[in-house]
């Protein structure tokens, strides 16, 4: 969604999170993507090192399709330029009719807008925005560019952000709860100078990458491996806050038996595999990090919430830091995006941020 606000005088690219199967399949595709044929399509590789630069191979494919449905709409040059400049996937167009920034001449305007936009349309057989609705766009010359998004349109948001960086040296990139594996580590650090992240509390996505996982997954199998009690009831422990001494045995203590031997078994050749493959591409969140941290929780006598929950801002300069998930009833809710809205509306109340 390409929004303007006028107010801020930004336009605004907006990603959207996870909301069907589909998506899920992309946030599953952890593998990270090497981002060299994408750089040398949109002019990004001056930005990069392409040999030695990857990002989450998923959201790069959902990216690259917006950064082509944008170049082939034409409503960023449209809204920026006042008309469309035909520069589609490396096919130049020369486009030398001047600009009517003010819009007072309509029909001269269109007449513009009609040859730019019938050579661009005969570069492809994708369907374009119309004439008549490029013709009715506001002119935003000198608005800033910004791309946001939340989850897993936050990564999507970070990559295309980079697509679009060359074709608009202004823009910067907001991404809320991002998970991750969005960029390897150095592109990470290269992305601080655009991209600015945000992710509350304990949030498991924004420490969800492979490394992490494989993890987690370890941990849990050992936690059946100690059990004392069913399942069941480690998994209302998240809610019921019962001591954890209560339902696991201590490490050298657990009762032998033929269950638990094989568990040990199969975590000691998970961990073996595990350091084998130390050497994958670590992958990190992008940009800058601000933590929204839990500073302080107030008991309120109330039928609908029964704590209220205070937050301050910390940068966090090592974003490796959030390599491993922490398990807590909290490491879901804190990702939802009106707990986000509402920690960010409380934390600007709180300091002032802007």
């Amino acid at each position: 969604c390409i929004a303007v606000d006028h107010y801020k005088q930004t336009i605004v690219i907006t990603c959207r999170g996870t909301l069907s199967f589909a998506d899920c399949i992309t946030d599953a595709m952890v593998i990270p993507g090497s981002l060299k044929k994408l750089a040398e399509q949109w002019g990004f590789d001056e930005i990069i090192d392409v040999e030695t630069s990857y990002a989450h191979s998923g959201m790069m494919e959902v990216a690259a399709w917006i950064r082509k449905d944008i170049e082939l709409n034409q409503v960023m040059e449209t809204l920026l330029y006042g008309q469309p400049r035909c520069n589609y996937i490396g096919r130049q167009y020369d486009n030398a009719a001047a600009t009517n920034g003010n819009g007072s001449n309509n029909i001269n305007r269109r007449e513009r807008f009609s040859s730019s936009f019938e050579r661009l349309r005969s570069s492809s057989h994708e369907v374009l925005s119309s004439i008549e609705d490029l013709a009715t766009l506001p002119n935003c010359k000198d608005y800033g560019v910004m791309v946001v998004g939340h989850s897993l349109g936050a990564g999507v948001a970070s990559i295309l952000s980079l697509m679009l960086k060359p074709k608009f040296p202004q823009l910067k990139c907001i991404a809320f709860s991002p998970p991750g594996c969005i960029f390897d580590t150095k592109l990470a650090e290269k992305s601080k100078e655009w991209i600015s992240s945000l992710f509350v509390g304990k949030d498991m996505i924004v420490r969800g990458s492979w490394h992490s996982l494989i993890k987690l997954r370890l941990q849990v199998l050992d936690v059946i491996r100690r059990a004392k009690v069913n399942k069941n009831v480690i998994l209302r422990s998240s809610i019921m806050n019962t001591p954890a001494e209560d339902m696991l045995y201590d490490e050298d203590n657990v009762p032998p038996s033929r269950a638990a031997n094989e568990l040990k078994l199969r975590i000691s050749n998970l961990e073996t595999q595990r350091l084998m493959h130390l050497e994958r591409i670590e992958m990190c969140p992008p940009g800058r990090l601000l933590h929204l941290v839990r500073t302080q929780t107030r008991r309120r006598q109330n039928w609908c919430r029964k704590e209220e929950y205070f937050y301050a801002p910390v940068w966090v300069d090592d974003s490796t830091v959030f390599g491993e998930f922490i398990v807590s009833k909290h490491m879901i809710f804190d990702h939802f995006p009106d707990v986000v809205s509402n920690t960010i509306l409380q934390v600007n109340k709180d300091y002032g941020l802007c």
